[in-house]
């Protein structure tokens, strides 16, 4: 379930703007590591069974994927309103990247945006969470 954070990760990489893309080990970290803003990071947040086979032996599943972008925050310093709306654009930027987009990995189908938990403002920084689903079939061995 957690193949796709690579593909994420390579896929959000091609998003003008953004100064680097990370994991969900860098983001524990995101005051310590210091990663030049905008950024972004890509986290599991767990899944969903949709459908269970009789056997037992398949399941259609939905796993939940977080974008955060990290942007630097200005507050209401004097001439810090080019700096927030910046993230208008970056916004949409991952939007475009991401929402319909189906990874080529199998039984996989496309991402749809999901509802997100709110921004979380810091002096320093914008955290913007933006959250996806997708679905796809999970097999056991027996």
């Amino acid at each position: 379930m957690l193949a796709l954070e690579s593909a994420l990760v390579a896929r959000l990489a091609t998003v003008p703007g953004l100064l680097g893309v990370y994991g969900a080990a860098e983001f524990g970290d995101l005051i310590k590591a210091g990663k030049p803003a905008p950024c972004a990071y890509v986290l599991y947040g767990g899944y969903s069974v949709v459908q269970s086979s009789d056997d037992a032996s398949a399941a259609r599943v939905e796993d939940r994927w977080l974008v955060v972008l990290s942007i630097k925050h200005a507050g209401r310093a004097p001439g810090s309103e080019p700096v927030r709306d910046a993230a208008g654009p970056l916004i949409q930027a991952v939007l475009d990247a991401l929402m319909g987009w189906q990874p080529e990995v199998a039984s996989y189908k496309a991402f749809r945006l999901d509802s997100a938990p709110r921004p979380e403002y810091s002096p320093a920084h914008l955290l913007f969470p933006l959250a996806f689903r997708i679905e796809h079939v999970v097999r056991g061995a027996g």
